[in-house]
């Protein structure tokens, strides 16, 4: 006589049941590379600061176009004040020299955060496309500015930068004046 048993047909269906699981296992770990690039695409565009933002692409295309432009402020070359030299270091020195050879390709105005007066980002960029920023404060209403600090903001990422400066209160692109005085350390030239 012969007794069947089931613990056959039970290892059967474990065996298989973990055969399935593998098949799947495999199947999702195929699609990580796919999955990883997905999330670096993502995290890519949280950190580069690209978000579809119109607005904001063509600030980047209309500053990209500018970069022929050689806008000085005032007709003194510049020189880092103390604050930018003590904060910024060698990028304060840097981002003079990029405006005493090129000059700003873009002028963005924000509020300032002392009062009615109004800051002067100017934009400029080296030959190897790092952007620098020297912030000028106005003085009142006059012709006058205080040169504020001189950096490379944002890694020296044009895009960055303009997110950057979308951000401040009332930002918008402007014109340079003209026959504007520069104070260094409250020294004129």
């Amino acid at each position: 006589m012969k007794i069947k048993s089931e613990r056959g047909q039970a290892a059967v269906l474990v065996v298989l049941g973990i055969i399935v699981v593998a098949i799947l296992f495999l199947g999702m770990a195929g699609n990580m590379p796919g999955m990883k690039q997905g999330a670096d695409t993502i995290a890519e565009s949280i950190t580069d600061g690209s978000s579809g933002n119109g607005e904001i692409e063509y600030l980047v295309m209309q500053a990209e176009q500018s970069l022929a432009v050689h806008a000085r402020i005032g007709t003194q070359p510049l020189s880092p004040n103390k604050h930018s030299v003590n904060r910024h270091r060698e990028d304060a020195w840097a981002a003079t020299n990029c405006y005493n050879n090129f000059g700003f390709f873009q002028m963005w105005q924000t509020k300032s955060e002392f009062g009615s007066t109004k800051d002067l980002h100017g934009l400029c960029a080296d030959t190897n496309g790092t952007v620098y920023d020297i912030i000028f404060r106005q003085r009142d209403a006059s012709n006058e500015y205080d040169l504020v600090t001189a950096l490379k903001p944002k890694n020296g990422i044009l895009k960055n930068i303009i997110y950057w400066l979308k951000g401040k209160p009332g930002a918008t692109v402007v014109n340079p004046p003209t026959n504007a005085t520069v104070y260094i350390d409250g020294v004129a030239p």
